[in-house]
């Protein structure tokens, strides 16, 4: 059984070498999205809430920048370290989500 198996791969492996299309191929992404920032945007549930002031909303979400505490105006919900937040403008709209 264990040489029929390895005959069958070393078969397939001369076959990929040489070109053809067997099983699945992956190809490279030409977006550098960061996988950590897509898993917080849709991978985590929000615990709470964080509004922030208009010079913080603008730096996150123009800048890219982290959030610094000065510029939160409102906390909203129960929430630990290591957990997912919305982080809204003034008026509740979800801006980004983070990890607090």
């Amino acid at each position: 059984m264990y040489n029929r198996y390895r005959t069958q791969k070393t078969r397939k492996t001369l076959k990929i070498l040489n070109g053809e299309d067997i099983g699945t191929k992956f190809e490279a992404q030409l977006k550098n999205d960061n996988a950590r920032k897509r898993w917080i945007a849709h991978g985590l549930l929000p615990r709470g809430k964080l509004y922030l002031d208009k010079g913080a909303v603008k730096a996150i979400s123009q800048k890219g920048k982290s959030l610094l505490a000065a510029g939160i105006i409102k906390v909203e919900g129960e929430f630990d370290s290591l957990e997912a937040v919305q982080l809204c403008n003034e008026m509740g709209k979800e801006i980004a989500r983070g990890i607090v």
